[in-house]
């Protein structure tokens, strides 16, 4: 039984090199603040980002700016109620 492999082409590379890591920041991102929910003592934890998507059917509160393991920049984040 003989299997075939086909040549990876460039734009797999491209797509591998550029939406991967954005897509692993994302999730890295929603698992701190996910974690922040417990130092909060708060169910759900948004960041800034997320905050200016949502409508006004939502009750926001800020909690503080704190920088998220592994950022270097601090983020504003905000509760939902």
């Amino acid at each position: 039984m003989s299997e075939t492999f086909k040549p990876l082409k460039i734009r797999h590379l491209v797509i591998y090199f550029i939406v991967i890591p954005m897509v692993g920041d994302t999730v890295n991102t929603a698992s701190r603040l996910e974690q922040l929910t417990k130092s909060y003592s708060t169910d759900i934890i948004i960041s800034e980002k997320t905050r200016y998507g949502l409508d006004h059917q939502f009750t926001i509160e800020p909690l503080s700016k704190t920088t998220l393991a592994g950022k270097k920049e601090a983020i504003m984040v905000y509760t939902v109620k």
